[in-house]
């Protein structure tokens, strides 16, 4: 066994599209870290709502707008209650055990889940803030929680958790520092690219080439490469538009043939245990 990395940081987003929440230490499960992505945010006809806007559906015939300004929305889970936070809005603790009308069927992303909405007083605090000036959202929002079942994967895109290494991102900055067209040469954030865990002492897109790994003892599966979407390219800071990430990554880490751009890898724990940063990853 050979130690190729370390874990650099751990984050979550008990709100899926929301601010990252950062940890030390954490409980990892075949399906991801606990209340990760375990809430989302539903417009009046039960359509999943992010930062970025996007057509949905069978044949994309939904359009659903985007608002970034979720970006400001910070949350974490204390004593079975969800905090939420966010610019000029009080502190919300909102028990999420609780049900408040029927589960209903959603989608992510052309994933079938079941919600429910688990607090009157959490909805009415999101929709206060989404349809604020700060946000300018345009309809009547509701939090609600994923329906609790067997195989619930909570409302992750597509596997459990998402790696990437810090030296892919520094390598990202690099070629922005290098390009010539680009003005703006401030460093790209990791937290645009929301991901569970980053990696740092491998080698730029060493991520890219793993098929399995250990960590702590917990086993891990590599399921596939991650199709990055326009969210990226909004400042986590900001709220604002960067289109120089996707412009930079477009030249040299799309897919074959495609127009898809992978950056990071999805990964599948087969255990129970926990997860720190600064643990080995053994391959």
């Amino acid at each position: 066994m050979t130690v190729i990395a370390t874990v650099g940081a751990l984050g979550s987003q008990q709100i899926k599209s929301c601010a990252l929440t950062a940890h030390e230490t954490i409980r990892v499960t075949p399906t991801g870290f606990p209340y990760d992505r375990g809430f989302i945010v539903v417009d009046e006809r039960g359509v999943m709502v992010t930062q970025r806007k996007c057509r949905v559906g069978v044949n994309k015939e939904i359009r659903v707008e985007g608002i970034p300004g979720m970006c400001f929305i910070r949350t974490r889970v204390e004593k079975n209650e969800l905090v939420l936070q966010a610019p000029n809005m009080r502190v919300l603790r909102a028990p999420i055990h609780g049900a408040v009308n029927q589960a209903f069927l959603t989608m992510v992303w052309g994933r079938p889940c079941m919600a429910q909405e688990f607090s009157r007083e959490a909805s009415s605090w999101i929709n206060a803030y989404l349809t604020s000036k700060k946000c300018g959202g345009k309809s009547t929002y509701r939090l609600v929680k994923v329906v609790d079942s067997e195989d619930s994967l909570s409302f992750a895109d597509r596997q459990p958790l998402l790696f990437i290494s810090q030296a892919s991102i520094d390598l990202l900055n690099q070629k922005i520092r290098e390009d010539s067209t680009i003005e703006d040469k401030t460093p790209v954030s990791a937290n645009v690219f929301r991901a569970n865990g980053i990696l740092t002492g491998c080698t730029a897109h060493a991520e890219d080439y793993f098929t399995h790994f250990t960590i702590n003892g917990v086993r891990y599966v590599v399921k596939d490469w991650c199709d990055r979407c326009t969210m990226i390219s909004i400042n986590q800071a900001t709220g604002r538009w960067d289109r120089r990430v996707t412009h930079i990554l477009k030249t040299y880490q799309v897919f074959s043939g495609s127009s898809r751009i992978l950056f990071g890898i999805y990964v599948w724990p087969l255990d129970v245990g926990e997860i720190s940063v600064g643990d080995p990853l053994i391959i």
